[in-house]
């Protein structure tokens, strides 16, 4: 009865703690709120104050609910141990799912910047063959193939100097290649929310005129539909554009080529789409007293946001036989073909597949995950790290269950003697002990991964914003792999297993006479 009354007591006070930190929490995001105002990316709204102040309220409210829950069922440091187990397993879940949504936001970005697959040649070049591309397309599995040029150059404007990888491309067939073109509506959506009005990539007078109805301008929200086909519209009228005379300003060249630049690179150059830029090739060809290098003035007809710093910051686009001639070559050479598979998980198949065929023997076939295998293994190795890191929590609550059931052996000795006198087999007090544990570890497991994916799917509902300008990012990548929380589970319970072990094994060696003598003087 005493005992009942003290729960009882316990819980009460625990529900008032939590109604208090509700409030307190609520209070708290309110004051953000307040205190940082209604600008651009900063944090307004209901579902704000529910995403900072609700989901800390409520990881705070189930951690004392199941604290009270476990108090319920087991004694104090048995509580403590699956308590932990809780913590270890809630967090692992969670971080994994933090780390998974970082690594796919990163592959995303990487696969639409550049394709499935690449054939390149042995010395850097090859020749522009229309029966090898013939051969690639052929292949199954292949949704698109186009040569392109690639040559490092040295890109100024009026006030700044920077390196470039120049990438001569076909318009027509980018677009089924990469994601150049919603790489430059991005880029529009995010001078939209940047100024606050409509943005034109370029002069575009007719895709401008499409997007005004009635008088009136398009809204600045980015999730309109009328301004996302505007800058849709917009977007593909510069790619289609990026192989004609399009120059803007009067009494220019007609001949005067065009090219696309990353946001980054923009804006270290202090440029804008309609301007000019000068882009010098090192080894352009030969002269008389040796290599010479080339300058060319280039348009700049748009401005791309992959989402990706290095590749922004490093890549410009511009058409295949304009790139060709600056670089010095012939129209009859070419770096290679870009090929996009049916799914980024096939091309690691596909490029095996190429690799075989006759018509491309010489020729290195590589794909996406071959070209950046160093970032992708360093991240699966700092989750690995992470990993460990977060295991070594269940592996302490794992040495709390073994030291709580050598307290019971310890403290029911006599009992157990008393039992194996009355012809309890060893087996079955092994048993006992091993379920004791196992049930300790996998209550705090099974409650802990369901805490896990509960606050997972809340990040995933109310967004964490991250500033886009520093993390390149505007919220925190969330996503749960259901194959790594099963890993997080069985593991978990095979720790509980093995820390059972020990404990079963001296209760059911313990000697009969020792334990009954010990009975009889308690």
């Amino acid at each position: 009865m005493r005992g009942h009354e003290q729960r009882s007591s316990a819980l009460r006070v625990g529900l008032r703690f939590v109604l208090l930190l509700i409030v307190l929490s609520s209070l708290l995001a309110a004051g953000i709120l307040l205190f940082r105002g209604n600008g651009p990316g900063q944090l307004i709204g209901i579902s704000m104050i529910i995403g900072l102040g609700g989901i800390a309220a409520v990881r705070l409210m189930l951690w004392i609910l199941v604290f009270v829950a476990f108090r319920r069922y087991y004694s104090v440091f048995a509580t403590v141990a699956s308590f932990g187990v809780f913590l270890g397993t809630s967090a692992l879940v969670l971080v994994t799912s933090v780390m998974n949504g970082f690594e796919i936001d990163l592959r995303d970005k990487i696969i639409g910047a550049r394709a499935h697959v690449v054939v390149t040649g042995e010395y850097g070049w090859i020749a522009s063959n229309r029966n090898v591309l013939k051969n690639i397309s052929e292949q199954t599995g292949v949704i698109a193939a186009s040569p392109f040029v690639e040559r490092e150059a040295m890109i100024s404007s009026f006030s700044n100097m920077s390196g470039v990888v120049l990438k001569g491309v076909i318009p027509r067939r980018v677009q089924q290649i990469s994601d150049l073109r919603a790489f430059l509506v991005n880029n529009m959506h995010r001078e939209r929310s940047r100024y606050g009005a409509v943005f034109s990539n370029i002069e575009q007078p007719e895709e401008l005129d499409s997007s005004r109805h009635n008088g009136r301008r398009l809204e600045s929200r980015g999730g309109s539909s009328e301004a996302e086909a505007a800058n849709t519209r917009a977007a593909t009228g510069i790619l289609n554009k990026l192989c004609k005379d399009e120059s803007k300003e009067e009494g220019e060249k007609s001949s005067t080529p065009q090219v696309l630049i990353g946001s980054e690179l923009a804006q270290s150059l202090n440029i804008y789409p309609g301007m000019f830029v000068e882009l010098l090739a090192p080894f352009a060809g030969i002269s008389p007293i040796g290599p010479s290098s080339r300058i060319r003035r280039f348009y700049v007809a748009g401005i791309f946001h992959s989402g990706m710093y290095e590749f922004d910051a490093k890549y410009a686009y511009g058409c295949l036989s304009d790139v060709q001639h600056f670089a010095g070559m012939p129209k009859s050479e070419i770096t290679g073909f870009e090929v996009r598979a049916s799914g980024p998980g096939s091309a690691p198949s596909l490029a095996r597949r190429l690799s075989k065929v006759k018509a491309l023997k010489g020729y290195k076939v590589s794909d996406w995950m071959q070209r950046d295998k160093n970032l992708f293994a360093a991240l699966q190795l700092e989750k690995l790290v992470m990993f460990c890191v977060l295991g070594f929590i269940v592996l302490v609550a794992s040495m709390a269950i073994l030291s709580t059931l050598m307290m019971v052996v310890l403290d029911k000795f006599g009992e157990i003697a008393l039992l194996k006198s009355m012809g309890l087999s060893i087996r079955r007090i092994r048993r006992l002990f091993v379920r004791m544990g196992v049930s300790v570890g996998l209550s705090g497991a099974i409650v802990g991964i369901a805490d896990g994916i509960l606050m997972s799917l809340l990040l995933m509902t109310f967004a964490l914003p991250l500033d886009p300008e520093v993390y390149y990012i505007s919220k925190l990548p969330v996503h749960i792999n259901v194959w790594e929380v099963i890993l997080i589970l069985c593991l978990t319970v095979l720790m509980s297993l093995l820390s059972t072990l020990y404990p079963a094994y001296h209760a059911s060696k313990a000697p009969i006479i020792d334990g009954l003598r010990r009975l009889e003087e308690v």
